[in-house]
């Protein structure tokens, strides 16, 4: 896939993701379907994007919408907590670590949860423990893509010229920042190592010792 291609197809991307979230209800499916075609994106395989987002849009649109009913009130509590506490000034600790507390379970909640919606045919409750055990497992990985992710949206409030812009881009990018982190965590799931032979490892052991003797 050359480069042109690749940027027609992400703004393409970002494109559909803007409209079919316009209802606002149906940005759960929508978020599920752009990480559908940005995980075969980030694996450099062909799409053809308008067709599998909805294709992905119409299969995942439950479990979409259930998972955006789950996080919505965590995230307007997230926001609320944090506007609150840079508007007041004050230093409230206790306030603080509520802040943190909300913010921490939105990220778990959140990060893998879409993606894994879009990869695999999971129950909420699972794809919830899963995105929550991989956050963990994967701990400096999801934080470093997290202050990426979050640079991201920054310079789209700082820069005047990429806030009018950043609608066009800005989604998509931060869609595909968090598959480009995903899609080799979910490699490793789907092919695990090989585990060593024990046979060879006991025979190799046994001519040690039987040399030695």
């Amino acid at each position: 896939m050359n480069t042109l291609k690749k940027i027609i197809n992400f703004l393409l991307l970002n494109i559909l993701w803007v409209v079919c979230s316009i209802p606002l209800v149906t940005i759960g499916a929508s978020t599920c379907a752009a990480f559908y075609v940005s995980l075969k994106m980030v694996n450099e395989e062909e799409v053809s994007v308008v067709k599998m987002f909805f294709k992905a849009f119409k299969q995942d649109f439950m479990q979409g919408t259930i998972m955006l009913c789950i996080t919505s009130p965590c995230t307007a509590l997230c926001f609320f907590m944090w506007r609150t506490l840079i508007k007041s000034g004050e230093m409230n600790l206790l306030f603080i670590l509520g802040a943190f507390i909300v913010t921490l379970v939105l990220i778990i909640l959140n990060f893998y949860s879409y993606a894994l919606i879009a990869r695999y045919t999971n129950s909420i409750k699972n794809t919830i423990r899963n995105s929550a055990g991989l956050t963990v497992q994967h701990f400096k990985t999801t934080m470093l893509t997290i202050v990426v992710v979050v640079a991201e949206i920054a310079i789209m409030f700082v820069i005047p010229i990429v806030t009018i812009l950043g609608l066009f881009f800005i989604p998509e990018l931060v869609i595909f920042t968090i598959s480009k982190t995903a899609k080799p965590i979910f490699d490793e799931i789907e092919n695990p190592p090989a585990p060593l032979p024990e046979e060879d490892e006991e025979s190799e052991d046994a001519e040690a010792e039987t040399d030695s003797e």
